[in-house]
C-alpha cells in the first residue's frame, strides 16, 4: 500500500494536511491516514470535512486548541496515589474548558453542523465543576496560587515575612561590614538560596559567619552572617511545608481527576479528531475541495486537478468520464501531452475520495467505491531482483490480472511497450479483453 501512496501522491498529500494541524497526535493521525475505509465511513467523514469547510468560511472560529500526545499523562494519572505535576493538571484542565466550549459553540447552533454535533454528543457536562475546580488552584503564571488552601496562604505570608526580616537584617550587615572595610561592596548576593556578603578575603576574621563561595581570584568570599543563619534555618524549614502543602494539593487533584478519568480520556480524543476535520476543511478551503456526487457508480471526474501538483502550480484541470455500459477507456496522444499526469489524477483522486478527503473536482462530479486500485505507471525496474523494465513491467501486468476483481480500478501507462511492437500489441490487447471482459475499470 505504501508503494500506491508514493506513485500516486498521496503521500504529499497526507503530509500537506499535517502541516494544518494543531495537536501532536492529529498530526501523527494525518500522516498516517488510509484509503479503501468502508464506503459508509469516508462518505461521513467528507460529509464532517465538508460542515467543518463551510463553518470556517461562514461563521465564528471554532474554539480549538493545540496539546501534546497526553497518553503518558492519562497513563501516569490512571496509578493510585501518583501526583500530576502543575503542568500536565493546568493542560488537562485546558482540554476540558475548550471541549465544553465546543459543546456549547455546536448547542447554540441548534440546525447546522449535523454531523460534527454528534461528535461532541458524548461529552460530559459534569467535568465544568472538575475543571474549575483544578482551575481555581492555579494563578495568572499557571503555579499553584496562594488561594488553593488557607494553610499555603498562611505559609506563604510567613515566608514573606521571614524574607523581608532576613533581608533588612543583611542589608544591615553589609552596610556595617563596608563602613569597616570588611564588605567589598554594599550588595547582597544569594548562593545555595541562602543571603551571603561578599567580603575582602584578607579581612575574613573580622566576618563571622558560614563561607558560601568564593570569587575565581580568590580575593573575594560570599559569607552568610552567623546572626542570620538561625533565622534563614527557619526559612527553609517554612518553605519545606510549603512545597509538601503544595504537593498534597496536587496529590488531592490528581485524585479527583482520576475519578473521572474515562470522560477525560474521551474530550482528548474529541478535540484530537475535531482539530484534523479542523486540518481537513483548512486544505479544502486553500485548494477549493468539494465533496462528490454521492449517487451512481461510474467514474465522472469534471474539472479535476491532481492535488500533488496543485500546492506547487496550476494544474490544468481534467474532464473525463467512462460512458454508461463501458468499463474502460484507452487515452493516446503524443509525448509530454499529459496522458501519465491523467492517469496520476485519476488514481490520486480516487485513493482521497476512499481516505475521506474532499476532492478537487466540481460537486457534480462521481468517484466508485473501489476495492483495490492497480498501478503500473514507470519503467519500474527492479535493481536489486535485477530484473528489466519489461520483466518488471510484466510481474505488474500478471499480479494485476491475478488480483483485479470487476470493482477494481487499474491504471497502466504505455501497455505493452518495452518489447516487440507486435508482441507488445498482442499482449495489450489479451490482457484489456480479460479486464473488461472481467468487468474491471481500466484506464
Amino acid at each position: 500500500m505504501s508503494k500506491l501512496y508514493q506513485q500516486l501522491g498521496f503521500n504529499t498529500v497526507r503530509e500537506k494536511l499535517a502541516t494544518f494541524t494543531l495537536c501532536e497526535m492529529s498530526e501523527q493521525l494525518a500522516l498516517n491516514l488510509n484509503s479503501f475505509q468502508p464506503k459508509h465511513v469516508y462518505l461521513k467523514k467528507q460529509t464532517q470535512h465538508l460542515e467543518m469547510r463551510d463553518l470556517m468560511a461562514l461563521d465564528t472560529a471554532l474554539p480549538l486548541i493545540g496539546f501534546g500526545i497526553q497518553s503518558e499523562i492519562i497513563a501516569k494519572a490512571r496509578i493510585k496515589g501518583n501526583l500530576l505535576v502543575e503542568e500536565e493538571l493546568y493542560s488537562l484542565a485546558n482540554i476540558l474548558r475548550h471541549t465544553r466550549r465546543v459543546s456549547a459553540y455546536f448547542h447554540q447552533r441548534e440546525n447546522k453542523y449535523l454531523e460534527l454535533k454528534k461528535l461532541i454528543k458524548s461529552y460530559n457536562p459534569d467535568l465544568e465543576e472538575l475543571e474549575k475546580y483544578i482551575f481555581s488552584l492555579f494563578d495568572a503564571d499557571r503555579q499553584i496560587s496562594d488561594k488553593a488552601s488557607s494553610e499555603l496562604a498562611r505559609l506563604r505570608k510567613q515566608i514573606g515575612k521571614l524574607d523581608a526580616h532576613i533581608r533588612n537584617k543583611v542589608t544591615q550587615i553589609a552596610g556595617e561590614w563596608l563602613s569597616e572595610s570588611i564588605a567589598s561592596e554594599d550588595t547582597v548576593a544569594f548562593r545555595n538560596g541562602r543571603q551571603v556578603i561578599p567580603i575582602r578575603a584578607s579581612r575574613r576574621s573580622k566576618a563571622p559567619g558560614i563561607i558560601h563561595d568564593q570569587s575565581q581570584t580568590g580575593q573575594t568570599i560570599y559569607i552568610e552572617p552567623m546572626v542570620i543563619v538561625e533565622m534563614n534555618n527557619e526559612l527553609y524549614q517554612v518553605k519545606q511545608e510549603e512545597r509538601q502543602e503544595v504537593r498534597r494539593i496536587l496529590l488531592e487533584a490528581s485524585a479527583r481527576l482520576r475519578e473521572h478519568l474515562p470522560s477525560v480520556e474521551l474530550c482528548i480524543d474529541i478535540m484530537e479528531q475535531f482539530d484534523l476535520i479542523h486540518a481537513h476543511a483548512k486544505l479544502a478551503l486553500d485548494y477549493k475541495l468539494e465533496k462528490p456526487d454521492e449517487e451512481g457508480n461510474r467514474l465522472h471526474i469534471v474539472n479535476g486537478r491532481n492535488l500533488e501538483l496543485n500546492f506547487s502550480t496550476e494544474p490544468v484541470p481534467l474532464n473525463l468520464e467512462i460512458p454508461e455500459g463501458k468499463c474502460g477507456i484507452i487515452v493516446t496522444g503524443p509525448n509530454a501531452g499529459g496522458k501519465t499526469v491523467t492517469l496520476k489524477t485519476i488514481g490520486l483522486l480516487s485513493i482521497m475520495n476512499q481516505a475521506g478527503f474532499l476532492l478537487p473536482i466540481n460537486a457534480n462530479s462521481i468517484l466508485p467505491e473501489y476495492d483495490k486500485i492497480f498501478v503500473d505507471i514507470g519503467d519500474g525496474q527492479s535493481i536489486d531482483g535485477g530484473l528489466s523494465t519489461f520483466s518488471s513491467h510484466i510481474l505488474s501486468l500478471k499480479n494485476i490480472v491475478d488480483e483485479a476483481t470487476d470493482k477494481s480500478l487499474v491504471l497502466i501507462d504505455e501497455l505493452g511497450t518495452g518489447t516487440d511492437p507486435d508482441e507488445g500489441a498482442a499482449l495489450a490487447e489479451g490482457i484489456l479483453k480479460l479486464l473488461s471482459e472481467r468487468g474491471t475499470t481500466v484506464i
